[in-house]
C-alpha cells in the first residue's frame, strides 16, 4: 500500500520539474485564463526570441571586439618599434652619437674585435677605435683588421698598421674595395649609412650629416661576419717584408703564368688545357702545385693571391700578356 500511495506524489514532482523546464525554455507561459494555468507558446515565437536575442548579444561583441583589436595592433607595433629601440637597428645621426655608440661597445668587448677598413682609420669615431683596439689587445682578445692592397703603397698608412701589428693585431689586405664595417664580439656591428642625411643647418658642424647604422640583430650581424671571414680566408698577410714594399717573391715558371693569366681571362680548364697542349690531368696537377706555392686551397682564393701578387710585383696582368 505504500508504494501505491508515493507513486502519485513522485509522479507529481516529476511533472512539476518538466513544468518548470518548458517555463524557463519559454515553451509554456503562466495564464489565468486556462484551466491549468499554463498555456502553450507557439516553438516558432521562442525560436524568433533567442535569435533575436543572441544576435544581439554577439553584435555587441562584435562592436566591443573592433576597439579590442585596434588596441592589440597598437601594442605590436609598439613592441616592434621598442625592439628596434633597444638595438637591433639604429640609426645613429652625427659625430658624438656615433662615437658615444662604438665607445660603449668597444669598452663591454669580450670576444674579439673584427674590422674592415679598406681606406684606413674611419673618419668618425676614430679615436675611440683605436682605444678599443689597445684596451682588447692589452688583454689578449683577438683583433683582426682588414685593408685594401693600397695601403702597402701608403707610407703614413704603413706606419699605422705597422704599430698596431707590433700591439698583437692581425693584418691582411685585399685587392678590392670592401664597404667598412666594425664588428665587436659578433653581437654588434657598423656601418656608414650608404647615403648620408643633408645638413641645411649652416652653424651645424661639418660631421653632422654623418650616420652610421648600428645592428644587433643576430642574424644580420652574423651575415657581415661571414662576409669578414670570406675576405680574410683570401686576404694577403701583413708581413714586415710587405709592408715595407719588399715582397718575399714568388717564383713562377713561364707555363704558371701562363696559367693565371689564362685563369684571369676567364677561361674553362678545357680551354686553358688546349691552349697550353697538355691534359686536364696534368692541368690539375699543376693547379696544385700553384696553390701550394700561394698557401691557398681554392681557385677563388689562388685568383686573389696573384691579383695581389701583381700589385706588389708589378707583374705584367692578362691585358699585358695578350699585347706581348
Amino acid at each position: 500500500m505504500s508504494n501505491w500511495a508515493s507513486s502519485p506524489t513522485a509522479e507529481l514532482a516529476g511533472r512539476a520539474s518538466d513544468v518548470a523546464e518548458l517555463l524557463a525554455l519559454g515553451l509554456v507561459r503562466e495564464s489565468d485564463t486556462a484551466p491549468s494555468g499554463l498555456a502553450p507558446v507557439d516553438p516558432s515565437v521562442v525560436a524568433d526570441e533567442w535569435s533575436e536575442r543572441n544576435t544581439s548579444v554577439a553584435a555587441g561583441l562584435i562592436h566591443d571586439s573592433v576597439p579590442l583589436l585596434a588596441s592589440l595592433q597598437r601594442l605590436a607595433r609598439e613592441h616592434r618599434d621598442s625592439a628596434r629601440e633597444r638595438g637591433e637597428v639604429l640609426v645613429l645621426q652625427g659625430a658624438p652619437a656615433i662615437e658615444q655608440a662604438m665607445a660603449e661597445a668597444l669598452h663591454g668587448v669580450g670576444h674579439e674585435i673584427l674590422a674592415c677598413l679598406p681606406q684606413g682609420p674611419p673618419g668618425v669615431a676614430a679615436a675611440q677605435v683605436a682605444s678599443g683596439v689597445r684596451a682588447a689587445l692589452a688583454i689578449g682578445l683577438p683583433v683582426r683588421v682588414i685593408f685594401h692592397n693600397a695601403a702597402r703603397q701608403q707610407e703614413q698608412l704603413r706606419s699605422h698598421i705597422e704599430a698596431v701589428t707590433r700591439s698583437g693585431a692581425q693584418v691582411r689586405t685585399v685587392p678590392w674595395l670592401v664597404a667598412q664595417m666594425l664588428a665587436v664580439d659578433r653581437r654588434i656591428a657598423f656601418l656608414p649609412e650608404a647615403v648620408a642625411s643633408k645638413v641645411t643647418d649652416k652653424s651645424a658642424p661639418p660631421d653632422a650629416g654623418v650616420r652610421h647604422l648600428q645592428v644587433s640583430n643576430a642574424s644580420v650581424v652574423a651575415h657581415f661576419v661571414d662576409h669578414f671571414e670570406m675576405l680574410w680566408a683570401m686576404g694577403q698577410h701583413w708581413d714586415g717584408a710587405a709592408a715595407t714594399g719588399d715582397p718575399t717573391p714568388i717564383s713562377l715558371d713561364d707555363e704558371e703564368l701562363a696559367i693565371l693569366r689564362f685563369l684571369d681571362q676567364g677561361l674553362t680548364m678545357d680551354a686553358i688545357a688546349n691552349r697550353l697542349g697538355i691534359s686536364e690531368r696534368t692541368l690539375s696537377n699543376r693547379l696544385a702545385h700553384l696553390k701550394g706555392k700561394f698557401n691557398v686551397s681554392g681557385l677563388y682564393a689562388l685568383g686573389s693571391r696573384w691579383q695581389a701578387l701583381q700589385d706588389s710585383q708589378s707583374i705584367p696582368g692578362p691585358r699585358a700578356a695578350q699585347s706581348e
